[in-house]
């Protein structure tokens, strides 16, 4: 028994307690395995054996047998029970020779000689000779058989657990899938036809789930069932194509996510590379719909190198520092769809690539602008999931990413743009007395386009640069009226409007008399004087 460390917490030998095995290959790859329970074979004290271990928490339980020893076992209980069966029917012959020969007499001794007593075994109280012999022989058939059923249950976990680790790619030291499935018996011939069915497994259950399967007794007879992690894999060989569309038919609506279907597959030594290639389209299976079937075939083998879709990145990047998220989105809608022809593992590398590079751009911006919410951005609001189910479960946490990139651009150009009107502002109160002020002469000052400077303006307050000139030359004249008595033309001119035809006309449009009218009016109702402001 070990702890999660790899330190011996009991052992069948007291030398060992409190031992660390951690550096083992057995014992790391009992502590690595996601499974709570399983066997395998690899080399103990340099002695090849068969390891069994069940996990219970922190504490791994371990029984370790020589291989070698295994299989004389098996071998062993092999011969035993043949043997046992043919001495049975042998002994039955005999038997039935002898009681038709001698009768009741040889029954009697035949009886004594098995044992056979009514005495301390209700079972045969009330039984003649002949019915006792008879009860005596089916025990006898009955214990051979539960060994038998032993011996395949043994045979069957060990091979079922081979070919798992074989589809993985682990060929156990053998030769080839002849030679592995020959020594362990794998019920399948390695030169023939396969066909795998595969899906991913549902959240909380363990083992291989066979209870779903409501198919002929052909279909349960004829199929192997392995999981490995997460994915759930049918292995068919006889009758494949047929027993494929029912296995295919039977799980459609009791599995959730999608069906993963590889086809012809020619032979044994192909089945690692297909089953690979079956868990990928399984891992892409949130980009499809709930019980989609994908057909390995159709689509080919998946690519093991790709170039990186480094436009679609500057795409979005750009659309990010312009602070339109939804345009970036749509663009990783794009990006990812160009990454799903890639091996999964390349897809998962591309996108935390991109992850970062957006986390980038936030940090610069941030720094930029010197705006808060660094630390957030650095962190990132949400991680991506190795696995994902459904397509949100990528989207969102770049979602939130370029949620906080585009509020922040939101704000810094709110900013900039509130600086920029500020400064037209002032640009209008001190040279307001400039005939020549203009929208030009402004944005030739502060270094931007008329049209840029045009359109900040109006955006923050509203109004035109042309008419916030006017509208401050108009304040400015309508004080001067009231504060001396200077001729309207002389007025006109100390305000910047040197054409006096113009000066009426625009006074009479905004004020809606004429300057002379205002200021006896003014002048006469003190109490309606209001002081100018732009």
């Amino acid at each position: 028994m070990l702890d999660a460390d790899g330190t011996v917490l009991y052992h069948d030998s007291p030398d060992s307690f409190l031992d660390s095995l951690a550096g083992e290959s057995f014992a790391d790859r009992v502590l690595e395995s996601p499974e709570s329970s399983g066997a395998f074979v690899d080399m103990v004290s340099g002695v090849r054996s068969l390891v069994l271990h069940v996990a219970d928490g922190d504490l791994f339980f371990i029984r370790v047998f020589p291989y070698e020893v295994i299989m004389a076992d098996l071998q062993e209980m092999r011969l035993v029970a043949v043997f046992s069966v043919v001495g049975v029917l042998a002994f039955g012959m005999v038997v039935a020779f002898v009681v038709s020969r001698r009768l009741y007499q040889p029954i009697d001794k035949l009886s004594k000689a098995l044992g056979v007593s009514q005495t301390g075994n209700p079972a045969l109280q009330g039984q003649d000779e002949l019915g006792q012999l008879s009860m005596a022989i089916e025990s006898m058939v009955e214990r051979t058989l539960t060994m038998e059923e032993v011996d395949r249950a043994r045979s069957d976990l060990l091979s079922r657990e081979v070919l798992k680790e074989f589809i993985q790619g682990e060929t156990l030291g053998f030769a080839g899938p002849r030679e592995l499935f020959d020594e362990f018996r794998i019920p399948f011939d390695p030169d023939a036809g396969f066909r795998l069915v595969s899906f991913r497994q549902r959240p909380g259950l363990t083992g291989c789930d066979t209870e779903i399967l409501s198919g002929s007794m052909e279909l349960r007879q004829e199929l192997c069932c392995i999981q490995v992690d997460n994915v759930q894999v049918y292995i068919l060989q006889k009758g494949s194509a047929e027993l494929e569309n029912e296995l295919l038919h039977d799980l459609q609506g009791k599995v959730s996510g999608v069906l993963a279907l590889s086809g012809p597959v020619a032979e044994a030594a192909e089945l690692p590379g297909i089953f690979l290639a079956l868990r990928d389209q399984l891992r892409f299976g949130f980009m499809h719909k709930c019980g989609e079937v994908l057909y390995l075939q159709q689509q080919g083998q998946q690519e093991t190198a790709s170039e990186y879709p480094t436009e679609l990145e500057k795409q979005m990047i750009h659309h990010l520092r312009s602070g339109d998220s939804l345009a970036a989105e749509e663009t990783l809608h794009d990006f990812i769809e160009s990454l799903s022809v890639l091996r999964y593992d390349i897809f998962r590398f591309s996108l935390r690539r991109l992850y970062v590079s957006v986390q980038l751009l936030g940090r610069e911006l941030s720094t930029a602008a010197d705006l808060d919410g660094r630390d957030d951005l650095d962190r990132g609001l949400g991680e991506l999931p190795p696995e994902p189910e459904t397509m949100e479960e990528i989207i969102t946490p770049f979602r939130n990413l370029f949620y906080r990139i585009c509020t922040g651009v939101s704000e810094n150009r709110a900013a900039r743009n509130r600086e920029l009107s500020d400064s037209v502002e002032l640009l209008v109160r001190q040279d307001f007395a400039d005939p020549n002020l203009s929208i030009q002469s402004i944005a030739d000052q502060l270094g931007f386009s008329t049209s840029y400077v045009s359109r900040v303006f109006k955006d923050a307050t509203g109004t035109s640069v042309a008419d916030a000139i006017s509208e401050f030359r108009l304040e400015m004249a309508k004080r001067l009226l009231l504060e001396d008595d200077s001729p309207a033309r002389e007025i006109a001119q100390r305000v910047g409007l040197v054409n006096e035809n113009y000066f009426y006309t625009l006074f009479r449009k905004k004020v809606g008399c004429t300057p002379a009218v205002y200021r006896r009016g003014k002048l006469q109702n003190p109490a309606q004087e209001r002081n100018a402001g732009f």
